[in-house]
């Protein structure tokens, strides 16, 4: 049996993958004991809509079938079972409702967590860049810098110039899924040089404004400012300055 670090990490690769991983009830079975419920405390998993087919346990040909459900009545519970069109000798097969359970997880989830356990104070927000969430500003003890989630060819965060795993982050401490926030406090007070010129930055601030403004925030000077570290005055001149004309030539 996997480690519940081990575990998580496969999670991980599963939602970078495909965007969405799904868990039944049977492969939950495999999992340490209470792991499941660590995820679900830590809002890293969410419930999903019941399977509306599994396999069939009737004979040994498991096959995969769809679920039928007679709601309760007459004092009568409700019943749910596979009707077997493959053999004469088989008829319904009883199933239990809890074998129909199962539990998602998604960049969405993946990003709410992050706000949630950060303290964010608004929900993530979808870049316009594929595969990029905006957590929000992560304060170190001298910076404050962008915390980004990306999905790429494993799943990072980006602050300060830095890129490191996800799973790099994340502690299981006894019962708790929880995030190291050390860590980062670490990367966003020692961060890392970039060659951005001039214009590359405009073009980054212009696309973070339209990213506010279409979030409902009117305030996005102040915002942006925060980000950055500088005064409000400051950004409205690199928003304001044209972009440089190309060179000419006869």
């Amino acid at each position: 049996m996997r480690n519940n670090t081990e575990l998580l990490n496969s999670i991980l690769d599963r939602v970078n993958l495909s965007h969405e991983a799904f868990f039944d009830a049977n492969e939950i079975k495999s999992w340490p004991k209470d792991f499941l419920k660590l995820l679900i405390d830590a809002n890293f998993i969410k419930e999903a809509q019941p399977e509306n087919s599994i396999e069939c346990r009737g004979c040994e040909q498991n096959c995969f079938m769809p679920i039928n459900t007679i709601p309760a009545q007459n004092n009568l519970p409700a019943r749910i079972f596979i009707q077997c069109d493959k053999r004469d000798d088989i008829g319904r097969v009883a199933v239990e409702a809890s074998e129909l359970n199962r539990w998602h997880t998604s960049p969405i989830v993946i990003a709410e967590f992050l706000t949630l356990h950060l303290n964010m104070s608004q929900s993530a927000i979808y870049h316009k860049e594929p595969s990029k969430w905006h957590i929000g500003i992560y304060q170190g003890k001298k910076y404050l810098r962008p915390l980004i989630l990306e999905m790429k060819n494993e799943i990072n965060l980006l602050i300060a110039g830095h890129q490191t795993p996800l799973i790099e982050c994340l502690e299981i401490d006894g019962t708790e899924l929880t995030l190291n926030k050390n860590k980062l406090k670490h990367l966003v007070d020692n961060p890392v040089g970039t060659d951005e010129t001039p214009e590359e930055r405009r073009s980054r601030l212009l696309t973070r404004k339209q990213e506010i403004v279409a979030s409902g925030k009117r305030a996005f000077i102040k915002i942006i400012a925060k980000e950055e570290g500088v005064s409000d005055s400051c950004i409205k001149n690199i928003l304001r300055r044209k972009p440089a004309s190309p060179l000419l030539f006869p």
